[in-house]
This record gives C-alpha cells, sequence and structure tokens, in this order.
C-alpha cells in the first residue's frame, strides 16, 4: 500500500510562500539573507540535537526577517528613508 506523499513544506521566513524539501528550514534566498552567526547557531544546534536551542534560533531567524525585509536592509545601505 502507497503511503500518501506529505504536503510541502513553506519557508519559515515571514511571507514568504516558496515550497522547500521537507526538513529544510527555508527557501535559500532567506537562509542566506540570515545573519551568519544565527545560521551556525540553527545549524549546530540540530546536528548536536538541541532542540529547545534550535528552536529559539529558528525563531530568532524569523524575527529577523520580520524586522529586516529587503527594502529596509536596501534603505539603511543607501541612506533613504522609507
Amino acid at each position: 500500500m502507497k503511503r500518501a506523499p506529505r504536503p510541502p513544506s513553506i519557508c519559515d521566513a515571514p511571507g514568504c510562500t516558496v515550497e522547500v524539501r521537507r526538513g529544510i528550514l527555508m527557501c535559500r534566498p532567506h537562509w542566506f539573507r540570515t545573519p551568519r552567526l544565527l545560521r551556525e547557531a540553527i545549524s549546530a544546534a540540530w546536528a548536536e540535537k538541541r532542540i529547545r536551542d534550535w528552536s529559539a534560533a529558528c525563531l530568532d531567524a524569523r524575527r529577523w526577517h520580520r524586522d529586516n525585509p529587503p527594502a529596509a536592509i536596501a534603505a539603511r545601505i543607501t541612506g533613504e528613508a522609507l
């Protein structure tokens, strides 16, 4: 008997609707826009099976993306007001 296919996962970045493979936290653009230290914290916690730390780091990444949309980052770089 065949299993029903699992529903696709969606990128965890706020507002993103890109489908990602199961077990992947974010789409590639959002993952690489996440600060390196935060990415490293997420990866290390997952590898060491520290689920509470992993969950907290994932929440921090979501908050970072919520507070730093691309337009806000570009405005900071160019000195423009939003």
